[in-house]
């Protein structure tokens, strides 16, 4: 259907991340698990990243599908970042993917994918784990003023 429209750009994002504290934000949805499944890596797009893309493709008249995913990061790593900026007293417990099937009665999607043709059309990204840091950092940042009086 897309081909018809010549001037059409689909942002494909994955597992999206944000500074603020939401239901949908991985991190919540992380931190809210007992039992993880840690080892597996994923992309993941942060926020801050697909409006910055939004703005430099629609700047630069872009159309086509494009992976806006700043990386690859294992849950693992991510519920580490939390532990070290937000709540060090933070735990879970890590489980294998086999684990997980006894457990749930819906399959698990795991799923990397390519940012090269953003990349490649001139976008600039951070190195997926200092992207981590700095959206860890804010969100820790947030969830203090939340907690104040």
């Amino acid at each position: 259907y897309l081909k018809a429209y010549k001037n059409a750009i689909v942002l494909r994002i994955r597992m999206p991340m944000d500074t603020i504290s939401n239901e949908r934000n991985l991190i919540n949805k992380l931190v809210g698990y007992p039992k993880v499944i840690d080892s597996i890596p994923n992309s993941v797009t942060f926020l801050s990243t697909l409006a910055q893309a939004i703005e430099f493709l629609a700047g630069n008249k872009k159309t086509g599908i494009y992976h806006v995913v700043d990386g690859d990061l294992t849950h693992r790593e991510i519920l580490e970042s939390y532990k070290r900026y937000v709540n060090p007293v933070h735990t879970w417990n890590s489980i294998t993917l086999e684990e997980l099937r006894a457990l749930t009665t819906t399959g698990r999607s795991n799923c990397t994918i390519s940012n090269l043709k953003i990349k490649d059309e001139g976008f600039p990204m951070l190195d997926v784990h200092q992207t981590l840091d700095v959206t860890m950092q804010k969100y820790a940042d947030n969830y203090l003023m939340e907690d104040s009086p």
